[in-house]
């Protein structure tokens, strides 16, 4: 059983009907649950340290791949990024 947010990270144009959570909501929810987490909404590969750094399990992104010049490269150096801030 996982838990996703609900709510998202940074501004992003994909998730118009919520609220931002941020990193401190994700460093709360990794203290008190034991429970997998994703954390979701304009994570790119300028922000993506921080987010992972929370102790989160995953992030999900879209923008950050679909909108890049490359998504090979990107989807490589988000995948890179997020390992080393594991």
């Amino acid at each position: 059983r996982g838990l996703s947010g609900g709510r998202h990270n940074f501004p992003n144009n994909s998730k118009c009907d919520t609220r931002q959570s941020g990193i401190e909501t994700w460093r709360t929810v990794r203290s008190v649950s034991s429970s997998t987490t994703v954390a979701i909404g304009g994570i790119n590969s300028a922000n993506i340290t921080p987010v992972v750094q929370t102790g989160v399990d995953s992030i999900c992104v879209a923008s950050a791949i679909t909108k890049a010049g490359d998504v090979g490269i990107a989807t490589t150096e988000l995948a890179e990024l997020f390992n080393k801030a594991k």
